[in-house]
């Protein structure tokens, strides 16, 4: 999908984010093909290379009550 979809991808996770509970955990998996820079929160993901994957965590704030 991201190379094909990658608006509607990056779309679905900019979503996914807003609505998730506090302290959720996203990972993306791609190839070298995908620029990680281009996920919402950019600066929040911790971008790890697994050759020939690459993989993308993030984890949402906890709400804090």
């Amino acid at each position: 999908l991201y190379v094909t979809q990658l608006d509607g991808m990056l779309a679905l996770i900019e979503r996914l984010i807003e609505q998730a509970p506090g302290a959720s955990i996203f990972v993306v998996e791609a190839d070298a093909r995908f620029d990680f820079t281009k996920l919402p929160h950019t600066d929040r993901w911790d971008v790890r290379s697994y050759p020939p994957a690459m993989v993308a965590i993030l984890r949402t704030e906890e709400v804090v009550a």
